[in-house]
């Protein structure tokens, strides 16, 4: 049990040791990132050191998240960047969430690689999901461009063989629909005719 005697002390090389006034406890864990200083509060201690326990939640819901980023970017209301940007970081966890399975017990083990297994097989669905949407969306603006091009080019060609202007426009587009109806007559007189 921890009681407010408890004292935490660490040395130049990370080691951490607990004290009471009975024990002693030696740990080595990373203060690479966060390192502790000689403290008397076993909340610094406790953040510090990462279990698979207080992360796994943190990645499910990393991967709900991931899930509605997933909805939000097929929608067109986020730009799948920042999908791959959250998958990235769910894959991170979930390596670290696999380097810390070893400090459990076989038979729990066991079970977390199975539930980490799970989230990685989803993350990767999401990945995917978002890569095949991101190549259609990618496709439909070039289809787009190339379109707005191609009709660019051909107000072009037009206007540069009329002499441009609106009223040109105009009267070629009288004679497109007076052609449509002159062809639209001669159908139905041969369908007519049988």
């Amino acid at each position: 049990p921890l009681h407010a005697s408890n004292r935490l002390l660490t040395d130049p090389r990370g080691n951490i040791s607990l004290h009471n006034k009975t024990t002693k406890y030696h740990l080595r864990i990373n203060t690479e990132t966060q390192p502790l200083r000689n403290t008397n509060n076993w909340k610094d201690f406790r953040k510090i050191m990462t279990s698979i326990v207080e992360l796994f939640p943190k990645s499910r819901k990393l991967a709900y998240d991931s899930r509605q980023q997933l909805s939000q970017v097929q929608n067109g209301l986020l730009c799948p960047s920042e999908l791959f940007l959250s998958l990235d970081e769910l894959m991170r966890q979930l390596d670290l969430l696999e380097n810390l399975t070893h400090k459990e017990t076989p038979s729990q083990r066991e079970i977390w690689k199975r539930k980490i297994l799970e989230l990685r097989e989803d993350a990767q669905s999401i990945r995917r999901q978002g890569e095949h949407y991101d190549r259609m969306v990618s496709a439909g603006i070039r289809q787009r461009k190339e379109r707005e091009e191609l009709l660019a080019r051909r107000r072009k060609n037009r206007d540069t063989a009329t002499g441009g202007g609106e009223e040109d426009e105009m009267q070629q587009l009288s004679r497109e629909a007076d052609s449509l109806a002159s062809s639209r007559n001669m159908m139905n007189d041969l369908l007519a005719s049988g």
